[in-house]
């Protein structure tokens, strides 16, 4: 499981979920979804999309509540 930003527009929100991707808060002012999760089975649907988003993603050991 990865956990991150992505950068998009909010009116990506429904493509970024359709891809398996767990959106957190968006930041109007940085056009960026906060504390993303994102599975592997996510993170190789969302690689074809490297260019329309951009996204700092870290790996993590474990989710709980707090990540969500």
């Amino acid at each position: 499981m990865l956990k991150g930003c992505i950068i998009a527009n909010i009116e990506e929100k429904e493509l970024l979920e359709s891809l398996g991707v767990i959106v957190g808060a968006y930041n109007d002012s940085t056009k960026e979804f906060q504390n993303c999760l994102v599975s592997d089975e996510a993170m190789d649907k969302l690689d074809d999309h490297w260019g329309t988003f951009w996204w700092s993603l870290e790996q993590i050991d474990e989710v709980n509540s707090e990540f969500i």
